[in-house]
């Protein structure tokens, strides 16, 4: 028996200078923490989500009109392409007509300017290709991700804010790790 209480005495002796050593620690922990939380505007990021939400929304909402446009935008380029070559071909028969003298200038400007549509138009083409594969897979899975994003982000938040306060209204489960299961009885 007496054993048992140099034993538990012993015991009780180290687990006090454990605690003693990790207070230090707990306490640079919880204003690490107390830091960290102070510094998240709850505010900020609900209207950041919000505004996520409202523009996943209405691009749901609006779909048909995004792929509409998709859809139009090689006819459009097609389009401006024919037009640039009828451009061309009016110019070089102004050109003939006209001659040489001041008006040679005029024309060549608008020969170049007839090029730089060419040019354009060619380059849209490309452009509306590339644009048209991002916004299909940012209306695919790009937006399930995002709306995934979203709400664990929602999550995260609510449970950071949980522990916070359980931290706060019990800092003690820091060290002792919550509720033991071990029953205590008088001494």
């Amino acid at each position: 028996m007496y054993i048992l209480i140099i034993t538990i005495n012993t015991f009780r002796c180290d687990l006090g200078d454990r605690l003693n050593g990790t207070a230090p620690k707990l306490d640079s922990a919880l204003a690490d923490a107390s830091k960290l939380m102070r510094g998240i505007d709850g505010d900020r990021i609900n209207r950041v989500m919000e505004g996520a939400e409202k523009f996943t929304t209405m691009l749901g909402a609006n779909s048909e009109s995004v792929d509409k446009a998709l859809k139009d935008a090689p006819e459009i380029t097609r389009k401006v392409s024919q037009s640039a070559d009828r451009l061309d071909l009016v110019l070089k028969e102004a050109q003939k007509l006209l001659g040489d003298g001041d008006t040679k200038g005029v024309i060549q400007e608008i020969a170049t300017m007839a090029r730089s549509i060419r040019s354009l138009a060619d380059n849209l083409d490309k452009r509306t290709a590339e644009m048209a594969s991002g916004i299909n897979r940012f209306t695919g899975p790009g937006l399930r991700d995002l709306e995934a994003l979203t709400s664990d982000a929602r999550k995260t938040i609510n449970d950071v804010g949980r522990a916070v306060r359980n931290l706060e209204r019990n800092p003690s489960q820091l060290i002792t790790g919550g509720r033991s299961g071990i029953p205590e009885y008088g001494r």
